[in-house]
């Protein structure tokens, strides 16, 4: 898939609106400008995902799988060889991020000024690393 703006796959976009995903794969998709896979726009957006892959997505702006404002909660969740100039795994524009039991092997996590992402037992391994306010939140 390809969007020639956001969400190459999926973009939620609209004040307070929310995405549930659970038990998916992401793999291949491109945007042209933020969250090769999915990107969630808008203030007070909230998403949940749940044990889904992304893998090979790419974003020309930020987010090389996913691309959130608002709340995002992610659990045991895989990111892997996704690519953008900022967070090619993952991008907080705006808001927070708690990733629970995920992995990130060989892209990175970014967050923009005022945006947090916490991170508990969770595995960034080979990448670039993070950018941004990225907290331990242990395990």
């Amino acid at each position: 898939n390809t969007a020639q703006s956001s969400g190459g796959a999926i973009a939620t976009v609209g004040a307070g609106a929310a995405t549930w995903i659970r038990e998916s794969t992401f793999a291949g998709n491109t945007a042209q400008v933020n969250g090769g896979a999915l990107a969630t726009v808008g203030t007070g957006t909230q998403t949940w995902i749940r044990t889904t892959t992304f893998a090979g997505n790419t974003a020309q702006g930020a987010g090389g799988a996913l691309a959130s404002e608002g709340t995002l909660t992610l659990a045991n969740s895989t990111f892997y060889a996704n690519t953008a100039p900022q967070g090619a795994a993952l991008r907080i524009t705006s808001g927070s991020s708690s990733v629970y039991n995920s992995t990130f092997a060989g892209n990175g996590i970014s967050t923009a000024a005022g945006a947090t992402s916490t991170l508990y037992n969770s595995i960034v391994d080979g990448s670039p690393g993070c950018a941004g306010t990225t907290v331990d939140g242990g395990y």
